[in-house]
């Protein structure tokens, strides 16, 4: 998936968990909520349809989730992440998961991992 791709899962990720509202401790909740993962699980299974229909299927969301996840994991707070750089998803999760971590602050941290993906070059 190329970058402009990626911007827009995260983005879109930001749009469902705002919507949706945040799940502590699983992808998805009872209720519909998402935590941070389920969030882009959820962007990328839309997209991923929109694609199907438009029938240009790539299936790279996958990996594309994976690269907003470790992303994301090096940008939380130093209170939640290790900074060796192999547990960036685990930093996700656990900052995610935590009472205090709202939709709104996983919503900006997606946002802001798009503005810097649409700035990079290809």
């Amino acid at each position: 998936m190329n970058k402009a791709g990626m911007a827009a899962l995260a983005r879109r990720a930001a749009e469902v968990i705002q919507k949706r509202g945040k799940a502590t401790g699983a992808r998805l909740d009872d209720k519909g909520r998402v935590c941070a993962v389920g969030a882009l699980c959820v962007a990328a299974e839309e997209m991923e349809q929109r694609e199907i229909r438009a029938r240009s299927y790539l299936s790279h969301y996958t990996d594309a989730i994976q690269v907003v996840i470790v992303r994301a994991g090096k940008k939380v707070p130093a209170i939640w992440s290790c900074s060796c750089g192999q547990h960036d998803g685990e930093n996700l999760v656990t900052w995610s998961d935590h009472r205090s971590t709202r939709a709104e602050d996983i919503a900006k941290l997606f946002n802001q991992i798009a503005d810097e993906i649409e700035v990079e070059q290809d």
